[in-house]
């Protein structure tokens, strides 16, 4: 799957990136914040693509003006409980303090709304990274101690109706930025640079309403017939 929108491209991670991602992932500014903070090894990296390429997780690379600048993720998904664990960071040092990170989360939040129609996404933050949580409140983000992990580490969450309330409240300013501030919709979605073989394993191989709903959009793009 491939995203445009608000001027930004999200495209699902494919092996020709993964060795961007942990020459990125590497970076000490961006492991200190990671609950894994060992330099991962080439090795690692294709045994965690192989791990992570599936109907469970979704990976994005972030793309700005044609410079790819960072990831983004929706992982873990539980199709029964309808949630996902969200993540992201960015890597490119001139889109830090800039709208950027903030569009790709709401890209991914309205496919996981809007789109997939789940009920509920969490994320998991260092407790000393506080720019990181401001950033997270700021997106109606709640904390929570429901979830245990580290003791270094704060779960936050937001459910689909808390979304659906918070959203209405930057469209406004997403247009203004970009001149759109319409929900995330089929119009915006392709899977024109994917193989045959990664539609079938991604896509068509969704439990129940999933996979209907993205038959239609292959339909629509003419990737099936």
């Amino acid at each position: 799957m491939r995203i445009k929108k608000f001027g930004l491209t999200l495209s699902r991670l494919r092996r020709d990136d993964i060795e961007l991602v942990r020459t990125m992932r590497n970076r000490e500014d961006i492991r200190n914040s990671m609950e894994f903070r060992d330099i991962i090894s080439s090795e690692q990296q294709l045994k965690w693509f192989h791990s992570i390429d599936n109907i469970y997780n979704n990976y994005f690379i972030i793309e700005s003006e044609n410079r790819k600048v960072g990831l983004i993720h929706g992982k873990n998904t539980n199709f029964d409980e309808r949630s996902s664990e969200g993540g992201l960071f960015i890597w490119d040092a001139n889109c830090i303090g800039t709208p950027i990170p903030m569009l790709a989360s709401v890209i991914l939040a309205d496919l996981h709304f809007y789109i997939n129609e789940f009920e509920l996404n969490y994320i998991k933050v260092k407790k000393d990274n506080i720019r990181a949580i401001r950033y997270n409140e700021m997106l109606g983000y709640i904390h929570t101690n429901a979830l245990h992990v580290s003791p270094d580490f704060q779960v936050l969450y937001i459910t689909k109706a808390d979304y659906f309330t918070w959203s209405k409240k930057y469209r406004s300013y997403i247009k203004l930025l970009t001149g759109d501030e319409t929900i995330l919709g089929p119009e915006s979605v392709d899977f024109e640079i994917y193989t045959p073989e990664e539609i079938e394993r991604l896509y068509l191989s969704l439990p129940g309403i999933w996979r209907e709903k993205m038959l239609k959009y292959l339909q629509l793009h003419k990737n099936v017939q």
